[in-house]
């Protein structure tokens, strides 16, 4: 996978994101769809994000 295609799949959401606010966290959740979506992750890891953010 060349960097450009990387970049398609994570995109740029996560720059600068700290986890401290709401929006931080959309962005990491942004990221973690990207991976999810391009199955970089698993389908059980996938879920896993899913029910751990919800908590």
């Amino acid at each position: 996978m060349t960097s450009d295609g990387l970049r398609a799949v994570v995109g740029t959401s996560l720059i600068g994101a700290r986890g401290v606010t709401p929006g931080d966290q959309r962005k990491i959740d942004e990221t973690a769809a990207g991976l999810c979506g391009a199955s970089i992750w698993s389908a059980s890891e996938c879920a896993r994000h899913g029910r751990e953010t919800k908590g």
